[in-house]
C-alpha cells in the first residue's frame, strides 16, 4: 500500500513496499521523490532503527507533525496471533527510529491511515483480508483507542479503506472495491458517519491508467490545487 506526502517545497513523496529492490530481502519499504508534479522520480531506501524483528515496516502510513517530524505508523506483529499498529519518528523522513506500539485494541488491525482533524488524531484501520474499517482516536498521536467499527458502505458493495485527507472542514476517505473495480470517496464530519461521494477512478483496460484491478489508493493535494493519486494496479502491456 503506498502513502503520499507533499513537502513544504512541493516535493511529492510516495512511501511504498517494493519487491526485488535488494537481493537479500524479499521486500523493502522505499520512498520515491518527485519535484516536477509526478513527471519524473528518484528512489531511495530509508533507514529503520530498532524496528521489530529487524524488518522493514509494513503498510507505511506517514504524517508530518507541526514541528516538522515525519511520523510513520505501520502494521506489525504484536504476537504470533495478533496484529497491531506501531510508530516511528524521523527528522527528515529518511531515518526512522522505532518508538513503540500505537494501537493494539483488536487482533486484526492493519493498513492504518491517520489524519489530524479538529485537534484530534483519527486513525482508520483495515481488517486483515476483510473489507470495511475500524476507527481509533488519540489526543497525542502516539496511543490510540478504538472509537467505532462503522465502515463506509454502499448497498451490496464492500469497500476497503485506503487513505484519508482533511478538506473543506470534513474528512474525505478514499476506498476501493475489488468487486466494482473502482475507487470512491466518502466524507464525514466526525470520522464515524459517512456519506458516499463520487467514483474517483475506475480500472479500465482500454487506458494506460492500469488494467485488471485497482486498489490501495493514496492521495495528496499539490501546491497548485490539483490532486495527486498513487495506487496499485496491473501494468498495461502496450
Amino acid at each position: 500500500m503506498p502513502d503520499v506526502l507533499v513537502d513544504d517545497d512541493g516535493t511529492i513523496r510516495v512511501y511504498y513496499i517494493g519487491q526485488g529492490i535488494q537481493a537479500n530481502k524479499e521486500e523493502n519499504t522505499a520512498v520515491a521523490f518527485s519535484q516536477d508534479g509526478g513527471k519524473s522520480w528518484t528512489y531511495r531506501l530509508p533507514t529503520y532503527v530498532n524496528f521489530p524483528n529487524h524488518r522493514d515496516p509494513s503498510d507505511p502510513d506517514v504524517v508530518r507533525l507541526s514541528d516538522g517530524t515525519y511520523r510513520m505508523y505501520f502494521t506489525y506483529s504484536v504476537s504470533a496471533t495478533k496484529l497491531g499498529i506501531a510508530y516511528a519518528d524521523s527528522p527528515d523522513g529518511m531515518t526512522f527510529t522505532y518508538k513503540g506500539g500505537s494501537f493494539e485494541d483488536v487482533a486484526d488491525a492493519v493498513d492504518s491511515n491517520t489524519v489530524l482533524f479538529n485537534g484530534v488524531w483519527h486513525m482508520f484501520l483495515g481488517r486483515e483480508r476483510l473489507p470495511g474499517q475500524r476507527h481509533a482516536t488519540s489526543t497525542d498521536g502516539r496511543t490510540f483507542a478504538l472509537a467505532s467499527d462503522e465502515a463506509p458502505k454502499l448497498p451490496g458493495r464492500d469497500y476497503y479503506s485506503s487513505d484519508e485527507v482533511v478538506e473543506d472542514g470534513v474528512i474525505r476517505l478514499f476506498a476501493f472495491s475489488k468487486t466494482e473495480g473502482n475507487a470512491r470517496s466518502f466524507t464525514s464530519a466526525d470520522g464515524t458517519t459517512w456519506a458516499a461521494g463520487d467514483v474517483a477512478l475506475t480500472a479500465d483496460d482500454a487506458t494506460t491508467l492500469g488494467t485488471g484491478f485497482l486498489q490501495d489508493v493514496a492521495v495528496a493535494k499539490l501546491a497548485d490545487g490539483t490532486w495527486f493519486m498513487a495506487y496499485v494496479s496491473g501494468m498495461p502491456t502496450e
